[in-house]
């Protein structure tokens, strides 16, 4: 009877135990969708901020640079250099909305929101595909609906930054997601030179290298030749890129670059500044002296450097690693081809600024999935940084503070230039080069839509 008794309580405390162990772990995916599903809900609503912010702020008058980029209704100037940059998409939409729209803005900043989107889509299937396991990660993409990025979306020029990043985001999605096959190898190179013919070289050079890395790191013996094939022939191809790009007429400021740079003092300061007041969305230099920022961007590097050799053989997790290479590398190219010139602007590159967002997302992830309490605690950090960044530039309401700016200053410099009226020069700062007269008679002879909005100005 005792015994009856003893094997009884027994199998009541298994019985009891697996149904508590069965119950927590209910309890912990239960919890897991709660914290997914709020993430969402809160990403959703900035997204939701953000439209109502465009539709309220975005008119119809170029500014900035964009004087310089009226089209010319037909499709001769689609391969010309900006700057250091090509620009194929901006010039090929452009011209499409001159033809369709008179070129209104107003409705090219809907254009530009709308490629931004997709561009998130494409980021979270990429994070899809690498199985991370954190239940809060939508929440990681803020800073890519910060209201900071609305300022971008009324500059319709920008259509090239989102363009280029958005062919990045497919090159590493095909090269690092998909199955592997001769066809995703070919949408890989197809994304990496649209990306290029965007706008941006580096990136694409980041991504390339990545690839290669990835590549080695997998390795077999039975794959091998195959895998030297791919990696050589990736490289022709971008050395062809860089050739055609090197030779291309008014390419002067790509050849501009000095090497002599990355081995400054000031090039090294620029960059640690750019990084950490990117990475912190523009808050902790704020309330961190510049000098200190070397320091801070060496114990991310080391803290990265932890988390890589740690989860570089992770096929799943490649994906994140190659964004965090290609953004680096992009970073680097940018602030030795400035000259560290992005070191004293905290606005005036943000269409650099926003690549560096893209870091964000994917080193919480890194850090989030380490094994190594140093690492996940650091992740914390980061992402505490990021948080803040995001209120201050909701509380300080960027985004409505360029929408207001951009349309009074737009209409002081107008009327500085038709009426000689004094106007002070921080007026105009955000609207150089103010339009010459062929610019003027062009857009008056077409008709564009912003006229009216000149007219008004004027008045």
């Amino acid at each position: 009877m005792l015994e009856f008794n003893h094997r009884l309580c027994k199998i009541s405390k298994n019985y009891t135990s697996g149904a508590m162990v069965k119950y927590l772990s209910l309890l912990s995916v239960q919890k897991e969708k709660i914290a997914y599903l709020v993430s969402l809900g809160i990403l959703l609503s900035a997204l939701i901020y953000d439209i109502i912010l465009l539709n309220r702020y975005a008119f119809d008058l170029p500014f900035w640079d964009v004087w310089d980029n009226l089209p010319q209704g037909n499709f001769n100037n689609v391969f010309n250099f900006f700057n250091e940059n090509l620009q194929l998409f901006y010039n090929i939409i452009s011209e499409i909305m001159y033809l369709c729209a008179d070129w209104n803005l107003r409705y090219f900043a809907f254009v530009n929101f709308a490629i931004y989107i997709c561009l998130i889509g494409v980021y979270a299937r990429i994070v899809g595909k690498s199985e991370v396991k954190i239940s809060f990660w939508p929440l990681f993409f803020l800073p890519l609906l910060s209201p900071i990025l609305g300022y971008n979306w009324l500059w319709s020029i920008l259509v090239q930054t989102h363009t280029y990043i958005l062919f990045f985001l497919f090159a590493v999605y095909f090269g690092f997601c998909a199955n592997e096959s001769k066809s995703s190898f070919a949408l890989f190179i197809c994304s990496l030179f649209l990306s290029v013919l965007s706008m941006n070289l580096p990136l694409a050079l980041g991504a390339v290298i990545a690839y290669i890395v990835k590549e080695m790191i997998n390795i077999t013996p039975q794959i091998k030749q195959n895998t030297i094939k791919k990696c050589f022939f990736l490289l022709l191809l971008f050395a062809l890129f860089l050739t055609i790009i090197w030779f291309k007429k008014d390419s002067a400021a790509v050849k501009e670059v000095k090497l002599v740079n990355i081995f400054s003092w000031y090039y090294l300061s620029s960059l640690s500044f750019y990084v950490v007041e990117g990475v912190s969305l523009f808050s902790l230099t704020e309330i961190i002296s510049p000098q200190y920022c070397p320091v801070l961007l060496v114990v991310m590097l080391v803290f990265l450097g932890v988390a890589f050799f740690e989860q570089y053989k992770n096929k799943k997790i490649q994906a994140l690693w190659a964004i965090i290479f290609s953004v680096m590398v992009n970073v680097c190219a940018v602030v030795a081809l400035r000259h560290g010139e992005v070191y004293s602007y905290k606005v005036g590159f943000i269409r650099h600024h926003e690549v560096l967002f893209l870091l964000l997302p994917a080193i919480l992830m890194v850090f989030f999935s380490s094994k190594f309490k140093i690492v996940k605690i650091y992740g914390v950090i980061v992402f505490c940084q990021m948080l803040y960044g995001y209120g201050i530039t909701v509380k300080e309401k960027q985004f409505q503070f360029f929408g207001e700016l951009f349309y009074q200053n737009a209409c002081l410099c107008l009327n500085h230039y038709y009426n000689l009226k004094t106007t002070p020069d921080w007026a105009c700062t955000m609207n150089y080069p103010i339009p010459v007269d062929s610019k003027i008679k062009y857009a008056k002879e077409h008709n564009l839509s912003f006229i009216s909005n000149i007219a008004k100005c004027d008045k």
